[in-house]
């Protein structure tokens, strides 16, 4: 049986052929295909995966928390915003975060 990690891996390696292009568009909405947006450094591409990652996972967005949480993710920058380098666990922790404060509620903590 093969683990989920290398599984990922191989579908993000037959996208990637298959494809030809690295895209927000069209990888794998995995750590893989997170790590390729990452490391293209172009924000708009992070705002496309963001935003399939969040229509996949059935999470309510608008445009501005998209662009607020690329800049996060991307690793771009402009003369407003620094490069960071995030994880792609992170990344996840921060749209269900979201999600339920969309949903009204601010916190699981007492």
């Amino acid at each position: 049986m093969i683990s989920p990690r290398v599984r990922n891996f191989a579908k993000e390696f037959v996208n990637g052929l298959a494809n030809n292009e690295i895209t927000g568009k069209v990888v794998t909405l995995t750590e893989f295909g997170f790590e390729k947006i990452q490391s293209i450094e172009k924000n708009h591409e992070m705002k496309n995966f963001v935003r399939r990652v969040c229509i996949e996972k059935k999470i309510e967005y608008d445009e501005e928390t998209i662009d607020k949480v690329a800049w996060l993710f991307s690793g771009d920058n402009d003369e407003t915003h620094e490069s960071i380098t995030q994880t792609w666990a992170k990344l996840n922790k921060v749209l269900v975060d979201l999600n339920l404060r969309e949903k009204g509620k601010e916190s699981l903590r007492p």
